[in-house]
């Protein structure tokens, strides 16, 4: 019984290139987006308040979209990755 080998495609390393590419973007409008909201409403509703209690665990996959960003060269999305860890800083960077 002969085994077949497999081959991959040439088109599939850019797949999960632009899949990586849109989920760092779609990470980093949702951190935006949770942002804006915190800033104009704050806890306004309870579900609300259990997004901003949570809010630091938002940024744990922060540095997989930087290494995204770095791996495609990405300007845009390096630029939101940048002011995400700013954002960072400036909310929790005093407690470390």
């Amino acid at each position: 019984m002969a085994l077949t080998r497999l081959r991959l495609s040439r088109a599939h390393p850019r797949g999960i290139e632009a899949t990586a590419w849109w989920l760092a973007a779609v990470y980093l409008a949702g951190v935006g987006c949770w942002l804006l909201v915190q800033q104009l409403v704050g806890d306004g509703a309870w579900w609300l308040f259990l997004i901003n209690a949570m809010g630091i665990y938002l940024f744990v996959p922060l540095p997989l979209a930087l290494a995204v960003a770095l791996w495609r060269r990405s300007l845009p999305l390096g630029g939101g990755s940048l002011a995400a860890v700013a954002v960072f800083a400036l909310l929790w960077g005093g407690l470390f």
